[in-house]
């Protein structure tokens, strides 16, 4: 039985897309190994002294949700001194995929961190001691360019990196003034449309992943398709390449459109 509450960094809905970065710092004064299982909605990137070592949930259904389980086939060790679990979530809300239209975004994590003996070390347990950020640089935009949104087709994401926190997932980044989180999930279920949202009698059906996840590797662009008038496309391939740098003026705002390469 899990112990952990589903959190977001507030009760109410404030955004039907909404990103929040969540922070859980400790130290160990000995060796230790990390053990546990994760879900989030819609979608959660995991991180661990900064490294990304995983994501999800899997795809699942509107009553079965999917939870994915680290440190416990391969085992992730500590070593003594600071450390940082950091964890990014996408909530879609009610725009999300048809298969799984929640009202809200959400958190679990349940698990820590465990010595040679498997006596728990660390409980990353949410609520705990996490702390909370809504990432104010992400928004999104349903009509670009005079398209309307569609579920099938999604929206378009816009960061404006003059709201950027920085290297957040970083192990000494200064989270102090980040909020704690709130429990979402008191009424003992799911929340459906509403605001404040109401509950189901029924909870998130958590269930463990059943496939594998996507394979993840590093590729760089390979080149400049297109930009805009205000910028030379041969000083972006020199920037790819690695050759030189490029200054676009404050005020001065392009346009990009850059080649993947082919996967092997």
């Amino acid at each position: 039985m899990w112990k952990s509450k589903w959190i977001w960094n507030t009760a109410r809905v404030k955004k039907p897309v909404q990103r929040c970065f969540f922070r859980y710092r400790f130290a160990l004064d000995q060796p230790g190994f990390l053990q546990l299982m994760v879900s989030a909605d819609s979608r959660y990137k995991l991180h661990l002294d900064g490294q990304w070592i995983g994501e999800g949930p899997a795809a699942g259904a509107l009553m079965n949700y999917r939870y994915e389980s680290y440190g416990h086939d391969d085992r992730v060790e500590l070593a003594p001194g600071e450390h940082v679990v950091a964890i990014e979530v996408l909530s879609y809300g009610r725009l999300g995929p048809v298969n799984e239209i929640h009202e809200r975004g959400g958190l679990i994590v349940e698990g820590g961190v465990l010595n040679e003996q498997g006596d728990s070390l660390v409980d990353l347990a949410t609520l705990g001691h996490w702390r909370v950020h809504e990432d104010r640089s992400f928004e999104v935009d349903f009509e670009l360019g005079g398209l309307p949104f569609y579920c099938a087709f999604g929206f378009t994401e816009t960061i404006d990196f003059r709201q950027s926190v920085g290297d957040w997932s970083a192990v000494d980044f200064e989270d102090q003034d980040w909020a704690a989180p709130v429990p979402i999930d008191e009424g003992g279920g799911m929340p459906v449309f509403a605001d404040p949202p109401t509950f189901t009698t029924t909870p998130w059906l958590l269930t463990p992943r059943e496939i594998p996840p996507m394979e993840r590797i590093s590729q760089a662009f390979s080149r400049i398709a297109t930009c805009g008038d205000e910028t030379d496309e041969s000083a972006w391939n020199e920037l790819l390449a690695g050759n030189s740098t490029l200054t676009i003026p404050a005020g001065v705002a392009t346009s990009i459109v850059l080649e993947p390469g082919t996967y092997v």
